[in-house]
């Protein structure tokens, strides 16, 4: 921290399905280190992805790093949010668990609860499903589902980023996607 100055940080550690070692997905905020353009090894060809350029951060020595500019603030929160709540889709039982690391005085988003009827969510789309597959009729039933909603300054809901809903078997090891027009 001393090297850098304070800036913000979220990180979410995760194990890596084969070898088990674990990583981080995360954003900063207010960090300027020392970045390389990443080039694949053998050719020298830089590396983009979906037309974004990969760096790699010179001063990080525990294995390698892939680091890219935001580009879409949606898509960035869509994605953390991704990592925050995978474990939880598997694990409902890590509810109120944090599993993730945030600096100190990170700005916190102003949260709200409110009861939304059945009928109203039938106009958007659930971001995650968790359920399980009936014994007698062998159809899927969600049992969690979790919405990806904003709400506009005069308090209407909204789905404004494109949703592809991910369905998850509850006690399987591993997500099941299924069509997502179940």
């Amino acid at each position: 921290m001393k090297k850098f100055g304070k800036f913000a940080y979220l990180f979410i550690p995760e194990l890596h399905p084969e070898s088990g070692r674990i990583h981080f997905h995360g954003v900063t905020g207010g960090l300027d280190p020392p970045l390389t353009v990443a080039r694949y090894p053998k050719s020298g060809r830089r590396i983009v992805k979906n037309g974004v350029q990969i760096f790699n951060a010179d001063n990080w020595q525990s294995g390698f790093s892939t680091v890219s500019t935001i580009q879409d603030k949606n898509k960035a929160a869509t994605y953390i949010a991704k990592y925050v709540t995978k474990e939880l889709m598997l694990l409902p039982t890590a509810y109120h668990q944090p599993r993730y690391f945030v600096s100190r005085g990170l700005k916190q988003p102003t949260v709200s609860y409110r009861k939304i009827s059945e009928e109203d969510l039938e106009m958007f789309k659930p971001k995650f499903v968790v359920g399980h597959v009936t014994s007698d009729t062998k159809h899927f039933e969600s049992d969690i589902s979790i919405y990806q909603i904003d709400i506009s300054a005069d308090g209407e809901l909204l789905q404004n980023a494109s949703v592809e809903t991910v369905w998850k078997l509850r006690n399987s090891e591993r997500g099941t996607n299924m069509d997502a027009d179940k």
